[in-house]
């Protein structure tokens, strides 16, 4: 399975899909970053090979001859990639699922629908486009009206209220620890009896790393379990 990352607005939480979700998820999949500016799932640790979008034709060779991979487009490089994809023949049908994270903000849904838009006019069929609700608290036709609506007009994509991952603060404390969620629920330290034996009074920084990976612990469970469903609705939708 050859999964593909993108959207043309920033900041919407690939990094949580590729790095939290999928990797995890899809063990030997090579993670491949299209980017140029930002950093990608290598600031949680992960290994990434890195190309920009204009080098298409290392890429198309990467998509030809991988049965499994990641790969994790920045919006900085979306352009190139999908100019990539329509100049060599079936290019966008060696990539099988076209993940489009969202979050609910107003001009990330317009960037959103941009995309699928993109997507859709170089051929890339409805059946591999696939949106990803991003910071869900309430319900995604509830907070996704824009893409939620074109998605039933347009049917040029597939927008499944299962493939929702719910707003969760662990995921921020992952970033600016660099770790991905399961490299931390597989930490077997106990930092629960670490911070009782510091003491309230002890080194304030180290308190602080305690009380972050504790807590990434305890949030941790369930964002795993959201992903875990996230993942398999993914996977349904492919069958």
């Amino acid at each position: 399975m050859k999964r593909a990352v993108l959207n043309l607005a920033g900041t919407v939480g690939k990094t949580t899909i590729v790095g939290h979700m999928l990797a995890p998820r899809m063990p030997g999949a090579p993670v491949l970053a299209i980017e140029s500016i930002n950093a990608a799932a290598d600031s949680l640790g992960i290994e990434v090979e890195k190309v920009k979008g204009d080098q298409f034709r290392r890429i198309f060779a990467d998509l030809v001859a991988l049965d499994d991979a990641i790969i994790d487009i920045g919006a900085s490089n979306i352009e190139d990639f999908l100019s990539g994809l329509a100049q060599f023949r079936g290019a966008h049908l060696e990539v099988d699922q076209y993940l489009v994270p969202v979050i609910p903000e107003n001009k990330v849904q317009a960037e959103t629908i941009a995309t699928i838009k993109m997507l859709s006019s170089i051929g890339v069929p409805r059946d591999r486009i696939h949106i990803v609700f991003n910071r869900v608290r309430t319900g995604p036709q509830d907070e996704f009206p824009q893409v939620w609506a074109f998605a039933a007009a347009e049917r040029t994509c597939i927008a499944d209220p299962g493939a929702a991952v719910l707003e969760n603060e662990v995921f921020d404390l992952l970033g600016q620890r660099g770790l991905t969620l399961a490299a931390a629920l597989r930490d077997p330290t106990d930092y629960r009896a670490r911070l009782r034996e510091l003491g309230r009074n002890g080194d304030p920084a180290l308190w602080q790393e305690y009380m972050d990976l504790h807590t990434i612990k305890a949030l941790g469970t369930s964002a795993d379990a959201n992903l875990d469903e996230v993942f398999a609705c993914l996977n349904r939708e492919n069958e």
